[in-house]
């Protein structure tokens, strides 16, 4: 009966509004306990895309109590409905990139990774899901960014295929996920060494991210009204690659002034005087050093994709 559906709309609507108070979503926490749950089910079965983004609105002021509160009970039903799994399995649905339906769509994805940015930004939440949900996580995250720098007009046989929906919501000037892609992306990477290690000795991933810097720092018009993307850009190559170098080069003086005196340094130094021209190129990202054959004037490599 689609009277039945509009009148549920309009309520998770109302429950959208009122959650906006933390006190109201907590009341409703303790005294509804399986309307999480119910939620979560909504989400997963319903049948119309656009049907889930009312469920994931009220969700969002709900994860946010949870989350502030720390009610961990509450964010284990999340883990034990496999929330991040439900989500990404609905993103790769490819039904829902149509023609007819990519608007909700990137309204969807855009409250869903909104959400999932809320519940892991604290490194003890992270550390409750499971490997393969990361993993699958942060794989789905690289592959928003890889969409970001795409050429849908070069591209005509992948649009064939499947809409680009990032590309797509900028040419039409509607907000994307992408922003909060790149926060849940460095969430996961910062408790998870060994994948941040992974990525940040990856040559393709530090073009990828070249390419987006170049993109999203100049001015258009998306990014006069959305300056989150170069915000969370910058943060993430502040923390996996600005902090990582100046973490490395303080453990390096650490060590080398520990393992040889003063003055046994400074002769060496004098030494050495030339090394002193030798310089690591100051984009963090690119791996590039001066040596005998490289003197740094425009290293073309750091705008390969620009």
């Amino acid at each position: 009966d689609p009277r039945i559906r509009c009148v549920k709309q309009k309520s998770l609507d109302l429950l959208t509004n009122v959650t906006t108070i933390n006190e109201v979503g907590y009341i409703i926490l303790n005294h509804y306990s399986q309307f999480l749950i119910q939620l979560l089910q909504g989400i997963r079965d319903g049948h119309l895309i656009e049907e889930k983004i009312p469920s994931l609105s009220v969700l969002i002021r709900l994860c946010k109590v949870i989350v502030e509160k720390n009610l961990l009970s509450y964010y284990q039903h999340l883990i034990d409905m496999q929330f991040i799994d439900i989500l990404i399995d609905l993103f790769e649905y490819q039904q829902y990139k149509s023609n007819d339906l990519i608007i909700y769509f990137i309204k969807f994805e855009s409250l869903a990774l909104q959400c999932l940015y809320i519940i892991l930004q604290c490194a003890e939440h992270v550390d409750m899901w499971s490997e393969k949900a990361q993993i699958r996580l942060v794989n789905y995250c690289c592959t928003l960014l890889y969409k970001s720098i795409l050429d849908n007009d070069k591209d005509d046989y992948s649009q064939q295929i499947e809409i680009n929906h990032i590309i797509y919501a900028e040419q039409h000037e509607i907000i994307h996920s992408l922003g909060y892609s790149i926060l849940i992306f460095l969430s996961i990477v910062r408790c998870r060494k060994e994948i941040g290690r992974f990525y940040r000795e990856n040559e393709h991933f530090r073009e990828l991210l070249n390419a987006m810097k170049y993109k999203y720092h100049s001015r258009n018009e998306y990014l006069s009204r959305n300056s989150s993307i170069s915000c969370a850009l910058n943060q993430l190559v502040n923390t996996m690659f600005d902090r990582y170098e100046r973490k490395k080069r303080r453990n390096y003086h650490h060590l080398s002034t520990k393992d040889y005196p003063r003055h046994h340094i400074q002769d060496e130094d004098e030494e050495n005087d030339e090394n002193r021209q030798y310089q690591k190129y100051s984009n963090s990202i690119c791996q590039m050093i001066e040596n005998n054959q490289i003197k740094f004037e425009d290293y073309p490599n750091c705008h390969k994709f620009g």
